[in-house]
Order: structure tokens, then sequence, then C-alpha cells
């Protein structure tokens, strides 16, 4: 294999959960030459057409593939799904996009309802403030909680109460993995299993592969080890999967994980495409 890696295919903008602009990733793409980049916010794609803007002004230095991270279930477990050369403006995947995010919003007045009755107040509007009016989500609960002094850190806030096990942890409504799937395929994309470390075994990976026709699973993450990634890679051959990679960059609020630390290669990105029906961004 290539030892040139070019591209990171798992990436977060303020349109979700992470702290930096689309402007202000594609900058970071130029500044640690990251020539290959996928903006794949939390059900939402707002973010990607600012990113191809700014991507254009730096003369094609950057090239933008536009992308989804799309919370789902299968089989009782959240299962996340990366969807990749999606088309931005593909009606039903937007509207179904549209109402996960107005659940995010339910969701919301319900955490800061179970931390009022913890005696912990903070405003909703004030959390839903900062996702400036993209897709709001926990990350963006902790940063209130920790601005108002109620915990030390966004991983305190999780850690405390907002947690899976937490006090005041509120299920998220998700759509079925198959349903999900069918959807990116249908607004020309490719379905990738997200950070598969997440999920039980093989076996369940090959129960998704088959029931709701994945394209792909992210071999490479941030925090796998070479022997880890290795086992993801063989996994993908024997499903006849093809392979992704990213570092999941959320920017200031996981300041461990940096911009392009995770890139596949050029020939792994082809491959990502030729599994989609009518990839866009290529």
């Amino acid at each position: 294999m290539p030892s040139s890696r070019v591209a990171d295919m798992h990436t977060h903008t303020c349109f979700s959960d992470g702290t930096c602009t689309p402007e202000e990733l594609i900058a970071r793409c130029k500044a640690v030459c990251l020539g290959h980049v996928a903006i794949t916010d939390h059900d939402t794609t707002e973010g990607v057409e600012p990113a191809i803007r700014a991507a254009e002004k730096l003369g094609g230095s950057v090239h933008v593939y536009p992308g989804v991270e799309i919370s789902t279930v299968y089989e009782d477990r959240e299962v996340h799904l990366v969807g990749l050369f999606v088309d931005p403006d593909d009606a039903r995947l937007r509207d179904a996009l549209t109402g996960v995010r107005e659940a995010r919003v339910r969701r919301v007045y319900k955490i800061t309802d179970k931390l009022r009755a913890l005696d912990v107040r903070i405003d909703p509007d004030e959390v839903l403030a900062l996702s400036d009016a993209g897709s709001v989500g926990r990350p963006h609960v902790a940063q209130v909680l920790t601005q108002h002094g109620h915990t030390r850190s966004v991983n305190d806030a999780f850690v405390r109460y907002i947690g899976d096990e937490g006090p005041a942890y509120v299920t998220k409504q998700r759509l079925d993995t198959g349903e999900a799937a069918e959807l990116v395929h249908a607004a020309g994309g490719t379905a990738v299993l997200a950070h598969p470390g997440l999920v039980p075994d093989e076996a369940f990976i090959a129960r998704i592969a088959q029931s709701a026709g994945l394209d792909a699973i992210e071999a490479y993450y941030f925090g796998y080890s070479p022997q880890t990634s290795l086992q993801y890679e063989q996994i993908a051959r024997r499903r006849n999967l093809a392979v992704s990679g990213g570092s999941d960059f959320h920017g200031d609020v996981r300041p461990q994980v940096g911009l392009g630390d995770i890139r596949i290669t050029s020939e792994q990105l082809d491959a990502l495409a030729r599994r989609a029906p009518s990839p866009h961004g290529i």
C-alpha cells in the first residue's frame, strides 16, 4: 500500500458540534498540508457549501467532499453512519435530517429540565445559540455547563451529568441504519460505518453490511493502533467493503484530535468513490 495519505474523511464544523467555522477548517487544512477533506457534520449538510466556497478561494489547494454523519439505531444499539460524496441539496436527505435536528432541539430542552431537577440551571436558548442554527448536541450543553462553572470541563460535564450513564442523559431520536444508508445512496453517496470500535464485533458488522447496505467501514480513526486498523482492513476484505478513515476533528472541544491526524490514501479514496451510485464533489 502506498505510504502517502492524503484525505481526512471525517471532520466537523460549527454547523454541528465542532468549534471551527467551515472557513476556519479549510484554512487549517492548508496549514497542515491536507489536500482532501470531507465535511461530515452531525445530521446536517449545511456546512458543506461554505467549505467549498472557502476552498475555491484557495485556488484548488484543498478539495472538499460533501458528507454527513447520521445517528442511527441497529438492533437497539446506536450506530453512526457517515455518508460521503452525497448531494447536499438532495430533498429526501435534507428533509430527513431536518426532522432529526428538530428532535435534537427538543432533546436540549429535556436535558436542561433534568439538569434543573438536579439544581443545575442553564438556559436552553444559550445552548441552542452555540449551534448557530446548525445541529445542536450534548457538547453544546457541556460547553454552557462549563462556561457557567457547573463543571470543570466538557469532559467533566459528560462524566457528571450528560454522559450515557449520567443523571441528565436523554436518548436522542435516531434513524434506522438501513433507512439512513438508503438515504445516503439515494443522494448519490457512499455509506460508511463510522468508528466501528463502538460496535460489538465482526458478526455485528456483517449483519449491518448485509441488511443495511454498507459500502465501507472506517478502518482508520483517532486512537486506533496500527493493529486495530489492520483488523478492520481484514474485516473489510472479508465482507467486500471499502475502507475509510478520518480524525473526527471537532476543533477546540477535542483539542487532542488534530485535523488531518488520520488520513487515507488516494487509492482508498478512489475506491470509496467507486462505491457511490453518483458521487458528488469528485
